[in-house]
């Protein structure tokens, strides 16, 4: 009875970290990216932005993920 319920307090526990695990490396950064990805989208639009902006679009895309935890 006594390794019964040891035996699915592990599974539980394995269940719980399992599930954590997959949302900090998976559900996570694709919504910091996804956040992200409409900031400076919006900001293209706001400034209208053109080709030769590039550089910048890309430093407020790399400051945007790494002000979220995320870098490239």
């Amino acid at each position: 009875m006594k390794n019964s319920i040891n035996y699915w307090l592990l599974i539980l526990l394995i269940s719980i970290l399992s599930g954590f695990l997959f949302y900090w490396f998976q559900v996570r950064p694709s919504n910091i990216k996804s956040m992200c990805s409409n900031e400076v989208s919006s900001w293209i639009k706001e400034k209208k932005a053109t080709s030769e902006d590039t550089d910048i679009i890309k430093t407020k895309l790399d400051l945007c993920l790494y002000r979220n935890g995320l870098s490239r």
